[in-house]
């Protein structure tokens, strides 16, 4: 799914690393933002949700972007 993807939706069991942190870059590089359990963002490409945490990629938009991600605790 290496920058490809044009919807998103976390439907993981809620407990502990339950939310997905999405990367800019690959092995999880780079900036990230974080996608909560239960949360979906349904069209990327207007550009609403963007990578806004430090890094390279940081302030880009995830529509096409996203190369690698990993659970986390929480965002």
């Amino acid at each position: 799914m290496k920058n490809r993807a044009t919807s998103l939706e976390n439907t993981g069991y809620s407990g502990s690393y339950d939310d997905v942190n999405l990367y800019w870059g690959i092995d999880q590089g780079g900036s990230y933002a974080c996608l909560g359990q239960g949360d979906h963002w349904l069209d990327l490409s207007i550009h609403a949700e963007h990578f806004d945490h430090w890094g390279t990629g940081n302030g880009q938009p995830l529509y096409n972007n996203i190369a690698s991600h990993s659970w986390t605790d929480s965002c």
